[in-house]
């Protein structure tokens, strides 16, 4: 009937109006995306290229959840989001991902310049690994399917560089921890030894057993910040059985 339609049309209203409603109260609780975004402009500026990324996917994330404002759209934010995803990409040398976020920029605003021009700069890394196969190159969003694997390996960061990228999450985790920002610290030391397993084959030829241990001890530190015992032991007991001498673990244990 007329008057049921009616009914079920205004507790769809209802629904509307209580949805837009809680996006308002989140937006006065949370950092916008733009804010986050600048946070992100503030670590890459101190080469932190690990949390710039977090916190571009933070202010991407942002935008999904409350969906983007006037001003968001007005500025391009989240075409941006994706480029300086790629910047950050780029100075870790993970060139696949690189081009996978610039791709994404030109998607969203194909006017995007500096995004092209990224892409023109990654085109020599794809280059060299086709060349024996092609008269053209072409960036990974082309190449064939036979052919991608190929060039992801090509794009691969190098031992050293995986090593200095650990070395690098171990110092953020470090500013992070002595900020007082231990949660944080938490999660950086969690994500660099998540990458252990996932590059253990490219560091086997190199003495790594000092830092993989320091980044066990570490989180153990920060685990007894949170009075986290079991985890905390755990971590020195990790970071021993890597390196049985190293003073850090052994002085966790002793707590």
């Amino acid at each position: 009937s007329t008057s049921t339609v009616m009914a079920a049309g205004s507790a769809d209203a209802a629904d509307g109006d209580a949805a837009g409603s809680r996006t308002d109260e989140l937006r006065k609780v949370l950092k916008s995306a733009l804010d986050v975004k600048e946070l992100g402009n503030e670590a890459f500026g101190k080469a932190e290229f690990y949390r710039a990324l977090d916190f571009y996917s933070q202010a991407l994330t942002r935008l999904d959840t409350l969906g983007e404002t006037e001003e968001d759209r007005r500025l391009g934010l989240r075409g941006t989001l994706h480029y300086n995803r790629a910047r950050s990409y780029y100075r870790i040398e993970d060139f696949w991902s690189c081009a996978q976020e610039a791709r994404r920029c030109l998607e969203i605003d194909p006017e995007h310049k500096k995004a092209r021009v990224l892409l023109e700069e990654l085109a020599p890394n794809v280059a060299s690994t086709l060349a024996t196969r092609r008269t053209s190159v072409a960036l990974p969003g082309d190449v064939e399917l036979e052919e991608a694997a190929a060039v992801r390996e090509s794009l691969r960061p190098t031992a050293n560089h995986q090593v200095r990228e650990l070395l690098q999450l171990k110092d953020e985790g470090n500013a992070a921890f002595q900020m007082g920002s231990v949660q944080e610290a938490v999660a950086i030391y969690s994500r660099a030894i998540d990458r252990l397993d996932g590059v253990k084959q490219e560091l086997a030829g190199l003495d790594s057993s000092s830092l993989c241990a320091t980044l066990f001890a570490n989180r153990s530190q920060a685990w007894l910040h949170f009075k986290r015992w079991d985890e905390a032991l755990a971590d020195a007991a990790a970071a021993l059985a890597i390196q049985p001498d190293n003073a850090k673990a052994q002085h966790r244990l002793t707590l």
